[in-house]
């Protein structure tokens, strides 16, 4: 069964991401891959998990850096995802 997806669908997922290397950031590479370049094109971000003791330079899909040790912070990454989703929502 193949499924229309309306245009403004888009996804965001909060994960480990590459370069960091990981099972769970790989995976979502791949997703997002898919997403992307699937029939319905549908827009992936990501908010990457960071460690405080590393820094990566992430490509454009990471749309902000949660320090995974640092959890006080993280409405700023979730308003900020909200947000990023409502415009696709928006007329």
């Amino acid at each position: 069964m193949q499924h229309a997806y309306p245009s403004h669908v888009c996804a965001c997922f909060v994960s480990t991401y590459p370069p960091r290397q990981c099972g769970i950031a790989t995976f979502t590479a791949a997703l997002c891959q898919a997403l992307s370049q699937g029939q319905n094109n549908i827009p992936p971000g990501v908010m990457a998990l960071t460690n405080t003791a590393s820094e990566y330079q992430y490509p454009p899909e990471v749309v902000f850096e949660i320090r995974q040790n640092q959890l006080d912070g993280i409405s700023s990454p979730v308003v900020y995802g909200t947000r990023a989703c409502q415009s696709f929502l928006s007329p």
